[in-house]
């Protein structure tokens, strides 16, 4: 059931649906979620307008090897693909008037933040177009924009980065970021209590 328009209510829904609307206050849920990439890893491709592209195969050999049309249609799938994700996080994160609130889980924290690191001496606002290609999730582009960021302490202390010298423009950029690293919960912990005092 879905609340009427205007009325104090929580609302859950895609990212799809949510073009064109507006609420004070929007959580951006599951950005660490990777992108499918499957449409540029087939074994055979398919475009609209690029037509189909196989690996060659040697029967003979038994091998088989990736042709350049292949290679070029599966950069021309992957590039398109990237650019849907960013038209699709470039909505998430334009529908909160007041206060965007964004959540994302990685297995690995320390070193993620060693990846999103590494292009915090870039001078130029935009990430480089190599870290937005080879860029698995929305939170890849957050959080290596966050690192660049006066805000982005925490991230740049977790990867080691204590002498910080920031080269990005974004650095003093106006925006406000309030980033928190949440420690994933053992299980004892959902329960209310220490392991000790549930084995006891």
């Amino acid at each position: 059931m879905e609340a009427d328009e205007g009325s104090d209510a929580v609302k859950i829904m895609t990212v799809h649906k949510s073009k064109g609307l507006e609420f004070p206050v929007v959580f951006l849920s599951g950005t660490g979620s990777l992108f499918n990439k499957s449409d540029s890893t087939s074994p055979i491709l398919l475009h609209n307008s690029m037509g189909m592209a196989v690996s060659f195969t040697d029967l003979e050999n038994r091998t088989e090897r990736v042709t350049v049309s292949k290679k070029a249609l599966a950069d021309k799938i992957k590039s398109e693909g990237i650019a849907e994700e960013m038209r699709v996080l470039y909505v998430a994160m334009t529908r909160a008037k007041e206060k965007l609130i964004i959540t994302g889980s990685v297995s690995n924290v320390s070193k993620k933040c060693a990846a999103w690191t590494v292009f915090t001496d870039e001078e130029n606002t935009a990430l480089p177009y190599y870290a937005v290609m080879h860029a698995s999730s929305f939170l890849d582009w957050i959080a290596m924009s966050a690192a660049r960021h006066k805000d982005g302490a925490v991230l740049r202390d977790l990867a080691g980065m204590d002498d910080y010298h920031c080269l990005s423009k974004l650095f003093l950029d106006s925006s406000a970021w309030d980033i928190n690293i949440v420690p994933k919960l053992q299980p004892q912990e959902f329960a209310g209590g220490d392991k000790k005092d549930n084995d006891e």
